[in-house]
């Protein structure tokens, strides 16, 4: 094993061999890399639930708006609320395709990681199971389609609104 030091602005380097100690420290810095893993993996589903339920109450108020009588808003209040809306739908898919690249990344570090192990669970669930083609979709794909929905459903509600008075 290739040793690589960095000491204050200097590069040490020596040949070292790999020693139980040194398996055990990795062992132990690959376990707390998958805990950060499922650590970011949860906030970004905090994060996603939220979204989705700040965009049902938007959607909800819109389409509450528009079928009230007493509540109609002004046309061009009512559209300027659906392109807010649908700005927001576009931020939230920009969230997600950056947390779908973060959690791509850790997992590609996990994968390096592992090369390093005889078992490799990441690698070998990727490869054989999720990789395999067969009627496998991404979790991260059907996320990605949330705010394309609710961008659909906005677009429906301002036509609606449009073209009924």
């Amino acid at each position: 094993m290739r040793l690589r030091l960095h000491y204050k602005g200097a590069v040490l380097r020596g040949v070292r061999k790999t020693t139980m100690d040194d398996k055990a420290e990795n062992l132990e810095i690959y376990k707390s890399y998958v805990g950060s893993v499922y650590s970011f993996e949860d906030r970004a589903q905090v994060t996603s639930r939220l979204l989705v339920t700040l965009n049902l109450a938007v959607t909800s108020a819109i389409a509450y708006s528009a079928s009230n009588e007493p509540l109609t808003m002004p046309k061009a209040a009512f559209a300027g609320l659906v392109v807010c809306a649908v700005l927001f739908c576009i931020v939230w898919w920009l969230i997600l395709l950056s947390i779908t690249r973060h959690t791509t990344a850790k997992h590609e570090v996990l994968q390096e990681m592992e090369k390093k192990f005889s078992l490799k669970p990441y690698t070998d669930e990727w490869q054989k199971k999720l990789n395999s083609g067969r009627g496998y979709l991404k979790t991260t794909t059907l996320h990605e389609l949330f705010p394309l929905v609710f961008i659909a459903t906005y677009l429906f509600l301002i036509v609606m609104r449009l073209t009924n008075t």
